[in-house]
């Protein structure tokens, strides 16, 4: 397998776990550490484009990438932030 690849695998699985952690704080706050409960006003939060590539796992463990699983989880995500946004 192709380090890139695997690279790629990893930074999606960072990526997914990222944009659950955000979900749950951007609905309360309920899974933050103690003594955390807001941001400080002199803090910066910088929002960065999404890079959304998904992948098919054969039984070989050969990746596969998928085009329109791609294209649908890019819109779902884009989707999603337009509708946070607005609240």
């Amino acid at each position: 397998m192709k380090r890139s690849t695997v690279l790629r695998a990893m930074m999606g699985l960072v990526l997914g776990y990222l944009v659950l952690g955000w979900s749950a704080w951007a609905q309360g706050g309920s899974n933050l550490a103690p003594g955390f409960t807001d941001r400080s006003k002199a803090s910066r939060l910088i929002v960065m484009p999404v890079d959304v590539e998904l992948f098919s796992i054969s039984g070989g463990g050969v990746p596969e990438p998928k085009a329109d699983w791609t294209l649908a989880a890019a819109g779902h995500i884009k989707t999603s932030l337009d509708a946070r946004k607005e609240t």
